[in-house]
């Protein structure tokens, strides 16, 4: 007798833990059921609710989402870690008859599920003929007893978003999808918030003129070699972004993104290595998916632009003493012809604007300036070495205009052309 007791006692305990594992797939098949709206009939809603011993359907959806900074934005396991954080916190909570929010929900009512990396979808059962507005208000309170429970032992913060009460359980998924436009706010509220869907202002996604002004800012600051003012132009992109307050995030990355790209073609232009910037340019389209606020934005932006500047930098400095000395070398053979700086950048592989800035810097002087000293020494020699007329001596160091010669001449040496021969006889 003792030892078939002890068998059904094994048994019976066998049979409820297998039970009590059912049960929770039931909870979480009926969230995921409701959330996503692939509901069924009344009756299978009643049969699943029956097995998962849920007494009241949930009519309100929050997101809890764990904060995170750009340190471990884009590290999936911590994120993944921080939300299994929170949904063993939550559990814990909902077992605890004596938690303020079980007490008034009914620990079987609160329903809860992971859903993607870094956030936990909770359901719960709000409204019953209470007024529109007292929902939000119990709602918002809800979220914020939750929020400030889980970071009572948690090491991160968390944002809590909240849609609106649907009594039809066929609707709850409505609610879901208001949590989750509602947690797009979180880029203008920042971490730790609390963002109910009826507080959303009506954000812009047309594209905004701004972003080209800093975009051209950026061109020009790049292209004369300003790189300290780069990361300081992002950072007021950005709090312009904040400041205006109207523009869907989405349209913020998405512009992001194409101001990138302009950014990365002009660095291909002055010199940089188009493979480095390729990979830089698709990394980027991967981790600014995973940025929630505009303090991230400024931070990541700040440190991928300063990226852009670097690969440039490293690979000019290498290229920019020899560019000037073929470039130097050409005019000394060509000074006669007609040279454009077109054709001068084409000479020596160098966008125009970039070869014309490290020219000046290595040089000392502008390659026009070069040029003109060129000729004009040219001039110099023909004019004390032979007795060509002063308008052939014009054409044959790149003059068409013999008037305009003896200007540019009389400008360089203080005297005009039949002076300095006359000067040079005595």
């Amino acid at each position: 007798m003792a030892g078939g007791g002890a068998w059904d006692m094994n048994l019976a305990m066998g049979f409820k833990r297998n039970w009590d594992f059912i049960r929770e797939k039931f909870r979480k098949e009926l969230a995921y059921e409701l959330i996503f709206g692939n509901v069924g009939s009344q009756e299978e809603i009643e049969r699943m609710m029956s097995i998962a011993r849920v007494e009241v359907l949930p009519t309100v959806a929050m997101i809890i989402q764990a904060d995170s900074d750009i340190g471990c934005c884009f590290k999936k396991e911590v994120l993944l870690a921080r939300r299994n954080a929170m949904f063993g916190r939550l559990a814990e909570m909902a077992g605890r008859d004596g938690d303020a929010l079980t007490a008034v929900m009914g620990s079987n009512n609160i329903l809860a599920i992971t859903v993607g990396d870094r956030e936990i979808a909770v359901l719960l059962p709000v409204g019953g003929g209470v007024a529109d507005e007292e929902c939000v208000r119990l709602s918002i309170n809800y979220a914020r007893y939750i929020k400030v429970h889980l970071e009572k032992d948690l090491d991160f913060t968390v944002t809590a978003s909240v849609g609106n009460a649907h009594p039809g359980f066929r609707d709850v998924k409505n609610s879901y999808n208001e949590a989750r436009r509602a947690l797009v706010s979180k880029f203008y509220k920042g971490n730790g918030s609390v963002i109910h869907f009826n507080e959303l202002e009506i954000c812009s996604r047309e594209r905004q003129q701004y972003f080209i002004e800093f975009e051209n800012l950026l061109l020009e600051s790049m292209r004369r070699g300003d790189w300290e003012k780069v990361p300081l132009l992002t950072d007021e992109l950005v709090d312009t972004v904040v400041r205006t307050g109207n523009v869907h995030p989405d349209t913020i990355k998405v512009r992001t993104l194409e101001m990138l790209t302009v950014l990365s073609r002009a660095a291909i232009e002055l010199g940089g290595d188009p493979g480095l910037l390729l990979d830089l340019k698709v990394r980027a389209g991967l981790e600014i998916g995973e940025i929630t606020t505009a303090l991230e934005l400024k931070t990541w932006l700040a440190g991928v632009a300063g990226e852009i500047c670097r690969f440039v930098r490293e690979r000019q400095s290498g290229t920019a003493a020899r560019a000037v000395a073929r470039a130097k070398q050409y005019i000394n053979e060509n000074y006669a012809r007609d040279i454009s700086l077109d054709d001068l950048a084409r000479h020596v592989f160098l966008s125009p604007f970039y070869l014309s800035r490290v020219f000046s810097e290595e040089a000392g002087v502008s390659i026009t300036d070069y040029l003109k000293k060129v000729r004009m020494n040219k001039a110099q020699s023909l004019l004390i070495g032979t007795d060509k007329p002063i308008a052939e001596i014009a054409l044959a160091v790149g003059y068409k205009d013999p008037n305009y010669f003896s200007r540019v001449f009389k400008s360089i040496t203080g005297k005009a052309p039949h002076q300095y021969r006359k000067g040079a006889g005595k």
